[in-house]
């Protein structure tokens, strides 16, 4: 599958951000970024005080039906493209993030609306890759694709879409001092990890059909995993709640057991502090944090972080079985 687009994906999608933010299309917010280490795993905490300010998520379709979706018809302003370009016509908007916390945000909608919490299509997949691999190609350097599926994922609207970041531009430059992105790095970081979760790599020249595939085996194996025994994940709502990640080399899911965590008090604490959102830029290494006292707590001791993994995710028990299985 190709895109078809006129310029390459980084010149549209640069132009566009720039025109859009000198408009006021987009708001975008800065953030102060410090670097914790968790069992030797760098992840960047963003503190973004303006994220408190985002409209509420939608919970449910009963909701959204009263309110715009903003996919369905994208603001001409934040429309980047409609892709493929194909004989049977294009199936998806790329447009960007109304509120972004990293330049060059972006999104992969389906153009008709599609459940957000049901299993993925072989073309949402297809053009995600495609997305990254253009990117990787023209510029030499990397997107991080996150998906939030399900009410425990961090999904914010019912409209299924795929978001993208310029690893770049999360890394500063260079900038954010050994951080690397998870997706990629855990392989080699297997036992510093011990959430559960499922990885595999992404062959160079992988089909859609077989892309497609090696997505549904890791959320089948995760459901598996969740809810002891369950029939294949093929399509419809997912039996659980996940995040999952792409690179154009690897593909990883998260099971989630719960949107947010609070932060557990340490020695002369008062009390718990957050709670703290997570969602899918947790695979990239990455939490934003709304609260100056929530950003304080965990850059200050990084068990406070690790403790927040442990409530949003799945661990295992003495014995390897799945802790806090559904």
């Amino acid at each position: 599958m190709s895109l078809g687009l006129p310029k390459s994906l980084p010149t549209l999608v640069r132009a566009r951000y720039h025109a859009a933010k000198a408009a006021g299309e987009l708001i975008f917010s800065s953030t102060e970024l410090a670097v914790v280490r968790v069992a030797g795993v760098p992840f960047q905490l963003r503190y973004c005080p303006a994220l408190s300010k985002k409209p509420e998520a939608t919970p449910s379709l009963s909701q959204a039906s009263r309110k715009p979706d903003p996919f369905l018809d994208p603001r001409e302003g934040l429309l980047i493209a409609e892709v493929p370009a194909a004989a049977g016509g294009p199936t998806h908007n790329l447009v960007l993030n109304k509120y972004p916390v990293i330049p060059q945000h972006f999104i992969l909608a389906t153009k008709t609306f599609k459940e957000q919490n049901h299993v993925l299509e072989e073309d949402d997949l297809a053009i995600a890759l495609d997305c990254l691999r253009a990117w990787e190609e023209d510029t030499e350097e990397r997107l991080l694709a996150f998906f939030n599926s399900g009410e425990h994922s961090g999904a914010s609207q019912p409209h299924r879409h795929i978001q993208f970041m310029p690893v770049r531009d999360m890394d500063e430059g260079g900038e954010s001092d050994g951080w690397e992105l998870l997706v990629d790095s855990l392989p080699h970081k297997q036992a510093c990890f011990p959430l559960l979760h499922f990885h595999a790599p992404i062959l160079r020249r992988a089909a859609p059909s077989a892309l497609h595939a090696l997505y549904l085996s890791l959320l089948t194996r995760a459901v598996s995993c969740v809810h002891r025994h369950s029939p294949p994940e093929v399509k419809g709502e997912a039996a659980i709640s996940y995040n999952l990640a792409m690179t154009p080399s690897n593909m990883m899911l998260l099971p989630r057991r719960a949107e947010s965590a609070f932060i557990e008090p340490v020695g002369s604490d008062t009390g718990p502090l957050g709670p703290v959102d997570v969602n899918g830029t947790i695979l990239g290494g990455c939490l934003m944090v709304k609260a100056a006292e929530d950003w304080d707590a965990l850059r200050s001791d990084e068990s406070r972080l690790w403790g927040v993994l442990e409530r949003i995710g799945y661990g295992w028990d003495v014995d390897g079985n799945v802790a806090g299985r559904l």
